[in-house]
């Protein structure tokens, strides 16, 4: 059963999208088409002359569509999918960072109870009764917050996503979230399995020693010659603390990796959040008014006449504006069994169309070079290029209807929303076979010098006066709404920065602890000798901005890393975002991990000053 709707709106039905005024899609035409005759010769037998005109009357102006072929359905699907494919991503970072904080944070759990558990074989206990002591205490920890994250991750996420990205680029209801118990099984197990595997890893070297080791304190790792030594040039001009701060570097090997592997993902979360901004902020101001430089969109009547036209005209030029008449149309374009939808745009006057629009090349070759529109072929966007596989000199397949019209691909430029097919009239002509003089060029692009946002407003007041006018939009009000949506993204970037500056903060502030309690009695030593709290504070916060420095250096590399597949996976097909990061997001990025570092540093100053000398170097025998 179908129905026709009167002006522009959707209706939805179980089965179709109907909307008027707009072509027929021809994959359903002979269904419509059938229908309609059989309702036209049915309204003819019964004598009903207003069904006749009504049918008369929407024949030509309604199709319809069925989810599938809807581009809002489509897009919608499109962006749904691309969130879930970043789900698959950051979820597993958090739980490397679980798994590294539980393993940092037991480590210094048991390296404390070392003697207790020494105490506790000694006594006749098993060593599953010590791994059980621990692994409850896992267990007490992973309960509460497995259930607090649950809660929270299908209430708060799912909505701000939702609500700051799908809500505004979409006409869509309010979300609805509910709790999904497969979901919520799997993010326990994994939540339980990266902190309790830590916790089994660090208890067993401890449950395997002997009592009579377990008591006495750990011996501390062996020194070896390192590979700085083998280079005299260098190891000859370093002091006594540099040469000292470089084997305890490579002394304590477990320490080192776990420093280095959280400072990193520190650092590869800040390039992220930062390279995330950098690729979409400058959409808007790259796209209306780099590569779209006209000010204004004039839609025009489909009944529009010649006298109308030189009546808008005459308004454009007493305003101060230039004007292009274009002609465009949604079309397909298909290589190797994809299809995409593209922009087909006629520029009117060719000697005009680069005061209006700049193509700048994208293809291999003479990068960001303008290129020039001719009747050698057609210009294509970057994004539907990269999609298609198409490179410059290759045939185009693009679909109209029933037709499939090939032309040569003169050149790829830059574009970053919608994608577009740049096609002179004259080969528009040639190729559609319609006379260059029945081309209906119902949009007019405008642009002024000195135009401020209340000529602007006062223009589109005159122009919407006129009956020819449709409707008026200028550039400055999409390019507020963009940097609108933009602002949004504010709330991605701080999750990113809170979440590594907590990792760096838990990964130092544990390593830090228990690099001070593996070396309590050296640090005390160092005191009895006369070394000052600074001095002493030096001697292990060194160590801990050498590794900061090398985790930043390895993160910043990540960091491009991951930047690179979160931006190819959360693009859509209608937008390229620029793929890069600007260097002050480095710049940024490394100063925040530092300073994450040197705050760690000035928090565990206060437990280096409390050492108690004489305690610490009494014997445990």
């Amino acid at each position: 059963m179908m129905s026709a709707i009167y002006g522009d709106q959707f209706l939805y039905t179980q089965d179709f999208y109907i909307q008027r005024d707009g072509e027929m899609p021809d994959q359903i035409a002979e269904i419509y088409e059938m229908e309609t005759q059989f309702a036209y010769a049915e309204a003819e037998i019964s004598g009903h002359e207003e069904t006749l005109e009504r049918l008369k009357k929407d024949i030509p102006v309604s199709y319809v569509l069925d989810l599938d072929t809807n581009i809002g359905f489509v897009s919608f699907k499109g962006d749904s999918e691309r969130i879930n494919a970043i789900s698959h991503v950051f979820p597993f970072i958090f739980f490397l960072v679980a798994a590294l904080v539980t393993l940092t944070n037991m480590m210094r759990i048991v390296e404390d109870d070392r003697s207790t558990v020494g105490v506790f074989k000694s006594l006749g206990y098993s060593k599953y009764y010590i791994f059980a002591k621990y692994i409850i205490y896992s267990v007490l920890i992973a309960v509460p917050g497995g259930i607090i994250g649950v809660l929270v991750g299908h209430r708060l996420f799912p909505s701000a996503i939702y609500n700051m990205g799908y809500k505004i680029l979409y006409a869509t209801p309010d979300i609805t979230t509910a709790i999904h118990l497969d979901i919520c099984a799997v993010a326990l197990a994994l939540a339980f399995a990266s902190i309790i595997a830590p916790t089994v890893a660090v208890c067993y070297n401890e449950v395997i020693s002997a009592p009579a080791d377990l008591i006495r304190p750990k011996a501390p790792p062996s020194g070896k010659r390192i590979f700085l030594e083998r280079m005299p040039f260098i190891w000859t001009k370093l002091n006594f603390f540099a040469k000292v701060t470089a084997r305890n570097l490579l002394r304590y090997k477990k320490r080192f990796f776990m420093t280095v592997a959280g400072i990193a993902g520190c650092t590869a979360l800040l390039v992220t959040g930062f390279g995330i901004m950098d690729s979409i902020k400058y959409i808007p101001v790259k796209q209306f008014e780099n590569i779209f430089t006209y000010d204004g969109i004039i839609s025009l009547k489909r009944e529009t006449d010649d006298s109308g036209k030189r009546g808008i005209e005459t308004l454009l030029d007493e305003s101060g504006n230039e004007w292009l008449y274009i002609y465009s149309m949604a079309i397909n374009a298909e290589n190797n069994g994809r299809i995409e939808e593209v922009i087909l745009t006629v520029p009117q006057d060719i000697n005009k169309t680069h005061d209006f629009f700049i193509f700048n090349n994208k293809s291999p070759g003479d990068r960001n070079k303008e290129l020039y529109l001719d009747g050698s072929g057609v210009i294509m966007t970057e994004k539907i290029c990269s999609l298609l596989g198409y490179k410059v000199g290759d045939t185009v397949t693009l679909i109209s209807g029933n037709r499939r019209i090939f032309a040569e691909l003169a050149g790829i430029c830059e574009n970053y929303v919608s994608n577009y097919v740049y096609i002179t009239p004259e080969l528009y002509s040639n190729l559609f076979e319609i006379e260059q003089s029945e081309i209906n060029y119902r949009t007019i692009l405008c642009k002024s010098e000195d135009n401020s946002e209340e000529d602007e407003r006062a223009l589109a007041v005159q122009l919407m006066e006129l009956d020819w006018v449709n409707g008026v939009s200028f550039n400055s009000r999409t390019i507020t709404f963009y940097s609108d949506i933009i602002k949004s993204l504010n709330f991605v970037v701080i999750i990113l920065v809170l979440s590594a500056a907590a990792l760096a903060f838990v990964v130092l502030f544990s390593l830090t602890a228990i690099n001070i309690d593996e070396r309590m009695r050296e640090l005390a030593t160092l005191k009895v000798l006369g070394f000052y709290n600074f001095e002493t504070s030096k001697y292990i916060f060194r160590e801990n901005i050498i590794l900061t420095v090398i985790g930043t250096a390895i993160g910043l590399v990540m960091g491009i890393a991951l930047h690179g597949y979160v931006i190819a996976t959360i693009e859509v097909d209608i937008i390229m975002f620029a793929k890069e990061i600007l260097p002050v997001s480095f710049i940024y990025s490394a100063l925040l991990t530092v300073l994450f570092s040197l705050t760690v540093n000035l928090a565990m100053n206060f437990s280096i000053k409390k050492i108690d000398m004489v305690e610490s170097l009494k014997s445990t025998e």
